[in-house]
């Protein structure tokens, strides 16, 4: 807030909002980092970096927002959870959207992060978990189609979805789907230990520094 008024900032890190009293009014200035472009101007499978971490375009809504997925797996694999593939009980669910959202936070300020809806709906097409409304997420089974061609693979690290294999109307709540390092999908225990890469949504406004 300056001189009254509020200013919204959906560009992220290193604008420069300063007002000036003209005496007549207020008059607003705004400097742009002339090192970065607004993510818009990128495209599906283009890559840009932020405080050193490299995140992958995978598509621009026609909202104004933007979906991308963290390039590299976080460093420490973690198990999905303590007994239940359902993801709004997730150990994932809580760390993505507690710590690890702080940072991304920090990097492009906390407005610019969207919350969006996960369709948890399971490989045999049981409902039980309904929808989940997050900041960050993992990959559906569905998203991952549509969207592999874009990624970057993995070749060295199984990494989760967050796409269960049956629920508790089915088969049961034990399995969750992951992706191998191939590119494949396959099913593991939710106790059992994957890699984690980050999904979330940013204003398309967000000014980053491409990768050309």
């Amino acid at each position: 807030m300056e001189n009254g008024i509020k200013i919204i900032n959906r560009v992220g890190k290193g604008l420069s909002v300063r007002t000036e009293n003209t005496g007549g009014g207020i008059r607003v200035i705004v400097e742009f980092p002339k090192t970065r472009v607004k993510l818009s101007a990128l495209k599906a499978g283009d890559t840009f970096r932020a405080d050193g971490v490299r995140y992958t375009v995978l598509e621009h809504f026609g909202n104004g927002r933007t979906a991308v997925i963290r390039e590299e797996v976080l460093a420490e694999s973690m198990s999905f959870s303590s007994g239940s593939n359902d993801w709004k009980k997730s150990r994932i669910r809580e760390r993505l959207n507690g710590e690890y959202l702080k940072g991304l936070e920090e990097t492009f300020g906390e407005m610019n992060i969207v919350s969006h809806a996960v369709n948890l709906t399971s490989l045999d097409g049981l409902g039980d978990y309904g929808k989940s409304t997050d900041k960050v997420s993992l990959l559906t089974l569905d998203q991952y189609r549509r969207y592999r061609v874009f990624m970057k693979a993995c070749p060295d690290c199984f990494w989760w979805l967050v796409t269960p294999d049956s629920t508790p109307s089915g088969l049961g709540s034990n399995d969750m789907l992951h992706v191998g390092p191939a590119g494949d999908v396959g099913c593991e225990i939710c106790l059992g230990s994957m890699y984690v890469r980050p999904y979330f949504v940013l204003w398309s406004s967000v000014l980053v520094s491409w990768d050309d």
